[in-house]
C-alpha cells in the first residue's frame, strides 16, 4: 500500500513544460511505471502495489534501468488497448537517474537511434537474479503517443521521513546509545551523489527528532564505481566501529526501494 502512495506520490510530481500530454478523452490514458527491477519477489511487489491502480486505466510496468526493449514492449501493451496518452512514473530513489537516457528513449530529446530492424525476438529485462546479464536496449521507440515523464525520485517524497522512522523504530532499543546510519546505493558523479545524500539527509531530520540517537549519518556507497566505493566503505566502516568503542551500537537503514 506504501508503495502505491509512493506512486502516486511521483505521478503527481512536476512535469517538464516540454512534456506535457496532449489533450485527449479520459479513454485514451494510461500509466507506465518504470522501475529498476530484481527477484521475482521484488518485481512481484511492484506489480501488486499498482494493482488498485488498474482499475481507472490500463497500467504497464517497464522493469529495467531506462530499457529500450522493455519501455517499447510496455508501450506496444497500452496502445493496444487504445492508449494513446501516457503518464511515465519512474519509481527511483533520484528524479536523476536515467532521466535523460528515458527521453531520448521516448522521442522527447534527441540522442537515441532508431529502433533496430528486428525487435520481436528481443524481451523486456526484468533485471531479475537469474544470473544472466543482459545489455539494456538503447534508441528511440516506435510509437504515436504523448508522453508526460515524472521527475522527482523516492527521495523528493515527503512520506519517505515517516519510512525510515517506522524503520528505525523497529530495530532501536536504548536511542540514547545507538548511531543512525542512513544508506543508500549513490550516483558516480560526485555532485549528483551530493545531491543524493543532500536529500535523504533532509529526510533524516525526522528520524533525528523521533529519538535522542547519538547520531544520525547518511551515506552512499556508491558500489558500481570501484574507486568511490572503497573510499564509502572506509568511512562506513569507521562510522560503525566508532558506535562499537564508544559503547554502542550501529543500526544500519538501507536506503533502497
Amino acid at each position: 500500500m506504501f508503495v502505491l502512495l509512493l506512486v502516486l506520490s511521483i505521478g503527481c510530481a512536476r512535469h517538464h513544460p516540454n512534456h506535457a500530454i496532449l489533450p485527449g478523452s479520459p479513454d485514451d490514458f494510461g500509466l507506465l511505471l518504470m522501475a529498476h527491477g530484481g527477484s521475482a519477489d521484488w518485481n512481484g511487489g511492484v506489480v501488486a502495489a499498482v494493482a488498485p491502480l488498474r482499475a481507472e486505466y490500463p497500467v504497464e510496468v517497464a522493469f529495467g534501468m531506462a530499457d529500450a526493449v522493455s519501455i517499447q514492449d510496455a508501450i506496444g501493451k497500452l496502445e493496444a488497448r487504445g492508449v494513446r496518452r501516457i503518464e511515465v512514473v519512474r519509481l527511483f530513489i533520484s528524479g536523476e537517474s536515467w532521466f535523460d537516457r528515458t527521453e531520448q528513449i521516448l522521442g522527447l530529446r534527441p540522442g537515441a537511434p532508431e529502433a533496430p530492424v528486428a525487435t520481436s525476438h528481443m524481451h523486456a529485462s526484468d533485471h531479475g537474479d537469474s544470473g544472466q546479464s543482459m545489455d539494456m536496449g538503447f534508441w528511440k521507440v516506435k510509437t504515436a503517443a504523448s508522453f508526460a515523464l515524472s521527475t522527482q525520485g523516492l527521495a523528493n517524497i515527503h512520506a519517505i521521513g515517516a519510512v525510515l522512522v517506522d524503520r528505525v523504530r523497529v530495530l532501536s532499543r536504548k536511542p540514547e546509545l545507538e548511531d543512525i546510519l542512513i544508506q543508500a546505493h549513490g550516483a558516480g558523479d560526485d555532485s549528483q551523489n551530493e545531491r543524493w545524500r543532500a536529500s535523504i539527509d533532509f529526510h533524516a531530520v525526522q528520524v533525528r527528532e523521533f529519538l535522542p540517537f547519538r547520531r544520525v549519518q547518511v551515506e552512499t556507497l556508491r558500489e558500481d564505481w570501484p574507486e568511490k566505493r572503497t573510499e564509502s566503505e572506509l568511512r562506513i566502516r569507521a562510522f560503525v566501529k566508532r558506535a562499537s568503542a564508544e559503547g554502542g551500537t550501529a543500526i544500519v537503514i538501507p536506503f533502497r526501494v
